[in-house]
């Protein structure tokens, strides 16, 4: 049976924030150098805890006739198959978390901070797993039971695991998802074999963030490398104690016309991702006393960075790409150029030797 919800009506917003995977992998990283306490909790039958708005009347369920079988009941209460039952749970957490005296961070809309000037406990949300991470055990138990009285929860205990990452691969085979060939389906099984014999590998963190730089990005870019588009493969890898807790592999949206361009506009996004980063840390207590560094392994793309220079190969640009250019002048990105041997985002542009492949997951912190 197919139900048709009209707007305005039946409901107003659906929209409720998302979960970003790196501010968790913070948190995570934070967890290890601050040997923080970590609480997973999981909400049962999440989505029916959220009030409704709209006046909505549903037929009763068969089984129940109260009133006679053709009463309908008014809905007070959201559920799974509404337009709005996402953004309802969302403001149920905020009302319960905001009278708990919790904060909403800004940079990411799904993660809330508490601070009394002696106990901090961050509080990230991924639609109904909870995660508190503080380092007073007591705090973690007060909580968990105040949340308890509003929600009924599902302890799931602690872990400082993650697994391996398989961005390439993943985003290279997509690309023959509507024309699969012989070859792609073995490359898919050479894939799911890598991925069985490394169920037990995990991303570690180590280190303290004291006395050095919270985090180092990597970009790197493959020019011209998808044969059907003359798109460029661009990627980041973004470390933080010992760990990488953000990485992208996507072809680029134009084709671009030389190596330096293809290296600058993979740059471009590893900056986005230094701005991001910046606003988390700040938001979680640790302010940028400096500017982050920004690896790449191609001298021109950090010239061009820097100054106007080869400008016979990047006239063409639209203007809003020299953002990048505003924040390195700005001392907020510092470029810094690092041979192609030591680039361990290398793997997320390319397939790379074995011996590659082990030292990148080594440096990202990819560990048995």
């Amino acid at each position: 049976m197919s139900i048709t919800y009209l707007t305005g009506l039946d409901y107003n917003e659906s929209f409720a924030p998302t979960f970003r995977p790196v501010t968790l992998l913070i948190i995570m990283a934070m967890a290890a150098f601050e040997d923080l306490e970590l609480r997973f909790e999981d909400i049962t039958s999440a989505f029916t805890n959220g009030d409704l708005d709209e006046e909505i009347y549903m037929k009763q369920p068969e089984g129940f006739n109260i009133g006679g079988p053709n009463k309908v009941c008014r809905l007070r209460k959201s559920l799974y198959c509404l337009k709005q039952y996402a953004r309802q749970l969302d403001k149920k957490l905020h009302s319960v978390l905001t009278e708990l005296v919790f904060k909403r961070i800004e940079s990411g809309r799904s993660d809330y901070i508490y601070f009394n000037g002696e106990v901090c406990i961050i509080f990230p949300i991924y639609v109904d797993n909870i995660t508190l991470v503080t380092k007073s055990p007591a705090a973690i138990d007060k909580y968990a039971q105040l949340l308890s009285q509003h929600f009924k929860c599902c302890d799931l205990g602690a872990t400082r695991g993650w697994p391996t990452d398989i961005a390439y691969s993943v985003a290279y085979l997509a690309h023959f998802n509507a024309n699969l060939g012989p070859a792609h389906w073995n490359a898919l099984k050479h894939l799911f074999r890598y991925i069985k014999g490394t169920f037990d590998h995990k991303l570690t963190y180590h280190g303290n963030l004291a006395g050095c730089e919270p985090f180092i990005t990597y970009t790197d870019a493959s020019h011209g490398d998808c044969v059907d588009t003359g798109h460029s493969t661009a990627d980041f890898v973004t470390m933080i104690t010992g760990g990488a807790i953000g990485w992208y592999s996507k072809l680029q949206t134009i084709v671009v016309l030389s190596t330096t361009e293809a290296e600058y506009m993979a740059a471009i996004e590893g900056g986005k991702e230094i701005a991001l980063m910046r606003n988390i840390l700040s938001e979680f207590g640790y302010d940028a006393q400096q500017g982050s560094t920004l690896k790449m392994d191609n001298q021109s793309a950090i010239s061009v960075s820097k100054n106007p220079e080869h400008h016979g190969r990047m006239k063409h640009l639209d203007l809003h790409f020299y953002w990048l250019r505003d924040k390195v002048e700005n001392g907020m990105i510092c470029p810094d150029f690092i041979p192609t041997l030591e680039m361990i985002a290398d793997c997320l542009t390319k397939s790379v030797p074995a011996a590659k492949a082990c030292f990148c997951g080594e440096q990202m912190g990819v560990l048995a």
